[in-house]
């Protein structure tokens, strides 16, 4: 492949600019001069060796994602090959420029809105080969305060119950003698949803109001001691028990 030609003298490669080995890979390459003239011609093969240094642009405290806010103050610097300065973009659009090392750049983030954007850093070598840098940054400039968490309302105190209710008194005595039909009458205090008069613990009478008062045919049980109770109990189940104990005569 021919890189060029000179047609006059003093001959030079590329009108004596040199030839840019930046643009080809690093390694073992073949020169190869010609000459000709008057019908004759010449060629010279020469073995060269390049070994440039890559280019490249390195940045300091500078990640990916990374929030940012306010100003940003950016230092970057090369290796490699000398440039003539470094660039800012910020998606696409150049922000600044710093052209003396070491370089530094600034953005301010205020101009743009808040989330993603692109900043690229970029510089350009002397032999011409460009170096770039391009990651997400995240502005941040307008943080939303958080909505603080509604306090729990406090669970209502239940409602304190009513007093038990009481059996205040009944007309029958403890250790009475009774025979035949007998009236059976009671009192209470408090809130009384049910009324039982029992007998030997079966209920000969229910009543749901006032007056709690039954009959009791004593002589439908044998003759002896039996127990009587009478029992007021309210709608949450809560009950009030008075109990005696009576002789039947038959």
């Amino acid at each position: 492949m021919s890189c060029g030609t000179d047609e006059r003298k003093p001959f030079a490669f590329a009108g004596g600019r040199g030839w840019n080995t930046t643009n080809i890979a690093n390694g073992m390459h073949v020169l190869t001069v010609r000459a000709s003239g008057d019908g004759r011609a010449a060629a010279q093969r020469l073995v060269v060796h390049v070994a440039n240094r890559d280019f490249a642009l390195t940045t300091s405290a500078l990640r990916s994602w990374q929030k940012v806010k306010g100003t940003v103050r950016i230092r970057a610097n090369v290796r490699g090959a000398k440039t003539g300065g470094i660039g800012l973009y910020v998606d696409g659009r150049i922000v600044s420029r710093d052209r003396s090392a070491p370089y530094t750049v600034h953005w301010n983030s205020r101009k743009v809105h808040d989330g993603r954007h692109w900043v690229t850093l970029a510089a350009v070598a002397a032999d011409g080969r460009i170096a770039k840098r391009r990651l997400p940054l995240v502005v941040a400039n307008h943080v939303v305060a958080k909505t603080p968490k509604p306090k729990p309302k406090p669970k209502p105190k239940p409602k304190p119950l009513p007093p038990p209710p009481q059996v205040t008194e009944q007309n029958l005595a403890d250790g009475q003698t009774v025979a035949g039909p007998v009236d059976w009458r009671a009192h209470t205090i408090g809130p009384v949803a049910r009324f039982e008069f029992v007998v030997d613990g079966t209920v000969i009478a229910t009543l749901t109001t006032e007056p709690w008062a039954a009959t009791w045919d004593s002589s439908t049980v044998a003759p002896g001691v039996h127990t009587l109770e009478v029992r007021a109990f309210t709608n949450d189940g809560r009950k009030a028990v008075l109990t005696i104990s009576v002789t039947s005569s038959g």
